[in-house]
């Protein structure tokens, strides 16, 4: 239900980018996005893909958006006696590996962020990993003052601006890189 909210933020960020870096942004819709920016037809793409070795060809700028995991507790902890850490982690976590490794942490596994919310408020676990935006929504909407937000994301999971990874896609980058540190 944040779809519009979150357009709406990308479209005023972009234009004060604009702006402030003196150059022009044009919003337009597509859903053949890499094959128009490789065409030529867009010079920039925004998009939650994370750089790697694989997209190359791609030039990324910094987040501005962060969307990765976050770390959900209760206001009030749980009385523990030198017991592990009980977090409550989505099955298809990227960080599952990491917190599975971690000998002060028990990782119990959760289809449904419902589930592990509701036992971090009955005190079951100690904290919850889900994605920031979930995470926002539920603990300000549905457990206000009683689970909130422990940390920023976990990841640089989040929107970017891609462009094609040549001199000109990369001096766009750093020009937009450069905007988004002034606005920060």
């Amino acid at each position: 239900g944040k779809v519009r909210n979150l357009i709406a933020f990308n479209q005023e960020l972009l234009m004060t980018l604009s702006d402030e870096e003196d150059f022009e942004i044009k919003l337009v819709s597509s859903s053949h996005l890499i094959e128009e920016l490789r065409q030529g037809k867009l010079q920039g793409i925004l998009t939650t893909e994370s750089p790697n070795t694989l997209n190359g060809r791609l030039a990324y700028s910094d987040p501005f958006f962060l969307t990765g995991p976050i770390l959900i507790t209760s206001s009030t902890p749980r009385e523990k006696n030198g017991e592990k850490n009980v977090i409550g982690v989505p099955e298809h976590s990227p960080l599952l590996a990491d917190l599975e490794e971690d000998p002060a942490i028990e990782v119990r596994i959760y289809d449904d962020i419902l589930d592990a919310l509701s036992d971090l408020r009955e005190k079951r676990i100690d904290g919850a990993i889900f994605p920031a935006l979930m995470a926002y929504t539920y603990t300000e909407a549905f457990y206000n003052q009683e689970l909130k937000v422990a940390t920023s994301p976990l990841t640089t999971e989040g929107i970017r601006l891609a462009t094609l990874n040549n001199e000109k896609g990369r001096s766009f980058i750093e020009q937009f890189n450069e905007g988004l540190k002034k606005l920060k």
